[in-house]
């Protein structure tokens, strides 16, 4: 296992991502290490939306 595949498991979700910098840095950004980004901003994305659904349809629901 390479330090690349350390530093990613090593972390969760938010930790993860300072570390982007380092590892642009040290020239070790490989196409793991972007999937994974993506992977998370996609992830944090849908509960953003998800949230926001909730928080539409509790708006309306208590307009009624």
């Amino acid at each position: 296992m390479n330090n690349v595949e350390k530093i990613l498991e090593r972390n969760a979700i938010f930790p993860f991502l300072p570390n982007i910098l380092y590892l642009e840095r040290e020239g070790k950004m490989d196409w793991k290490v972007i999937l994974r980004l993506l992977m998370i901003m996609t992830i944090l994305f849908n509960h953003l939306l998800l949230y926001l659904e909730i928080l539409i349809a509790t708006v309306i629901g208590h307009q009624e």
